[in-house]
């Protein structure tokens, strides 16, 4: 972490005026280069599941730790309830930050993706209730909500031309806030019994961390140990203890020093998230038995999770977007036709990280294994549903009449 604290004004006091563009920017490329680690991760777990070593693979996953005293932990707890809290602070960090200087700062650059998000959340998680109406999986409807901000930016960032920086902020704003839905589901889905004590010892820390500017703005090491007794205390409560990860970042404060602190977490720990915990997260969780493929062929929670993901968060996220503009509550973007918002809203059907994470949270055995088989099968449908569409979206814009020189009219007609 060193060099967390570096300062970033210029000799005249004045902040570089660039820093926001620098800083998406960098964020993009961050999470491009991340895209295709969680890829390759994702491909290696597939392949040790299904492998002769598969019995070790399956020993890592499923074994207990053989402890169960304070922290009754086995590796893989251990990745996805304390090294994912790294993952949510960042994602806390891009939430605080889009919300106090970034697109969702502006009531009506936010409208659309939001929107959006409301839309891709609602209806994936309808189609999938109705998909399992009357059965016992219902508590999975969370599962094909979110959008999995790695694997879509990696997306767009191959696709290149194809993909306008509109519709690559729209993306990006969209899928923070899916994961913003997504924390709030995972704060009150804990199937712990909540321990009060716990929980307020969990909140007055955070209260310590909110009115200690000095906190913020010393040793990064002081924050590390308020972060752990945060995640200690949470872990206690019985609420899921990366929902400690979020509370932390949405604390930091927000006034000059703001920003500065925001981006100085963000470039410190981002890449750790993007190329160590989410890979690990994804060895960890990824492995399917694709000897199962039969099972979840025929299985409802499956069929809930696929097409939750892919026609779920296609025409939850473009039908929301397109009632807003239509009744004036945001504004769309200039020279963005409706193929293209169809087309990122089919790649934000890709839900992969935190589909496994709400799948882990409320399944188990075989129903779990099924629920991993249909994220993969929509995160990919999805992938290849949104390349398509603006693929197709790019040679209907080269046709006459719709070029760079149309009319204000004629363009219009492909517009929102």
């Amino acid at each position: 972490m060193k060099g967390l604290f570096r300062r970033t004004k210029r000799a005249d006091g004045s902040h570089d005026r660039r820093r926001r563009r620098s800083f998406l920017i960098e964020f993009l490329r961050t999470e491009a280069g991340g895209g295709v680690t969680l890829l390759a991760a994702t491909l290696l777990a597939l392949a040790w599941a299904n492998s002769p070593l598969s019995n070790l693979y399956e020993a890592w996953t499923t074994g207990s730790s053989g402890y169960s005293g304070w922290l009754p932990l086995d590796a893989k707890q251990w990745i996805n309830e304390g090294l994912m809290t790294v993952f949510f602070f960042i994602v806390g960090l891009e939430i605080k930050w889009e919300f106090t200087h970034g697109e969702l700062k502006d009531p009506k650059r936010a409208a659309l993706p939001l929107a959006g998000a409301v839309g891709g959340m609602m209806l994936p998680a309808g189609i999938y209730l109705l998909i399992n109406a009357g059965g016992a999986e219902l508590a999975g409807w969370p599962v094909p909500m979110a959008t999995d901000i790695a694997f879509a930016i990696g997306l767009v960032s191959l696709l290149g031309k194809l993909v306008p920086l509109p519709i690559k902020l729209f993306i990006l704003t969209l899928a923070i806030a899916d994961d913003l839905g997504a924390v709030a589901v995972i704060a009150i889905s804990s199937p712990e019994k909540i321990r009060i004590v716990w929980l307020a010892v969990a909140a007055a820390c955070v209260a310590a961390a909110t009115l200690s500017r000095a906190l913020w703005t010393r040793s990064p090491w002081t924050v590390f140990a308020v972060g752990v007794l945060v995640w200690l205390a949470t872990f206690r409560s019985g609420v899921h203890p990366t929902v400690a990860g979020v509370a932390l970042a949405f604390m930091i404060p927000s006034g000059p020093e703001g920003p500065v602190i925001l981006e100085r977490f963000e470039n410190a720990l981002h890449p750790w998230s993007s190329f160590v915990i989410m890979p690990l997260f994804a060895i960890a969780n990824a492995g399917v038995d694709l000897s199962s493929f039969s099972d979840a062929v025929r299985s409802r929670v499956a069929l809930g999770v696929v097409l939750g993901l892919v026609a779920g968060k296609t025409l939850g996220i473009f039908g929301a977007a397109w009632l807003a503009v239509r009744f004036r509550l945001a504004k769309a973007p200039p020279n963005i036709r409706n193929s293209q918002l169809l087309g990122a809203a089919a790649i934000c059907g890709m839900g992969f990280t935190v589909s496994l994470f709400m799948a882990n949270l409320v399944f188990e055995g075989e129903v779990l294994a099924t629920a991993k088989m249909g994220i993969l099968a929509g995160t990919l449908l999805s992938a290849a549903l949104g390349s398509l569409i603006l693929w197709g979206s790019q040679r209907a814009g080269r046709r006459p009449g719709i070029e760079s020189g149309s009319t204000p009219k004629e363009a219009s007609q492909w517009e929102i």
